[in-house]
């Protein structure tokens, strides 16, 4: 084999084991964790696995985040916001007094009147049924590494999904480069979500 085939082959073998280790299973568990704004001001939902949540060494997680363009699932809600599955998955849960874990955190708590709880947690319940019933494909799945006890986390890859389903592009960075986590940030709240499994 000349070497020029084995590194095509390398590569290959490469992101063809990232891609197993990202791409996430038919049981995977997609539970609300808030929204936010990218850098261009652009607005997004975030989802967490909550089964790919796994302790690494003695203080830290990784965890697999799903991040939907909030646009993209409202007009999903725009042409299938009456279906009867949708609104039961919301209404039925939330009438049996469960709600997304994203809204028991007490800096979400503090921000949140008592009296939109309800309606919210149908909605974000509603967005976790698109979500697991894999309507949105245009999307972005990051696999988080946190550092629970320095408060830090890294980007350990990230997959690119074109409006089609398709992949668009797989980035994983040549080292792991830590970050602070900055308060109220979507890696502050992800940190509240995910390092009390740590204990």
């Amino acid at each position: 084999m000349n070497a020029i085939l084995a590194t095509k082959l390398r590569a290959f073998i490469t992101g063809a084991l990232i891609l197993a280790s990202l791409t996430p299973s038919f049981a995977a568990d997609w539970k609300y964790a808030g929204s936010y704004e990218d850098l261009k001001g652009k607005a997004y939902m975030s989802f967490l696995d909550s089964t790919s949540v796994s302790k690494r060494g003695t203080s830290e997680v990784t965890v697999l985040v799903r991040s939907v363009w909030t646009k993209v699932l409202y007009g999903y809600w725009r042409k299938h916001g009456s279906d009867d599955d949708i609104l039961d998955s919301g209404a039925e849960r939330t009438m049996a007094g469960d709600i997304p874990e994203y809204f028991s955190l007490p800096i979400v708590i503090k921000k949140l009147p008592a009296k939109d709880l309800k309606e919210l947690s149908i909605i974000a319940i509603g967005h976790e049924f698109i979500v697991n019933a894999e309507r949105v494909p245009s999307r972005v799945d990051i696999l988080w590494r946190i550092d629970c006890r320095r408060g830090r986390f890294a980007n350990t890859s990230t997959i690119v999904y074109k409006p089609s389903g398709k992949i668009a592009d797989v980035i994983k960075p040549p080292e792991l480069t830590y970050y602070e986590v900055v308060p109220g940030t979507e890696q502050d709240y992800l940190q509240q979500l995910t390092c009390k499994r740590m204990v």
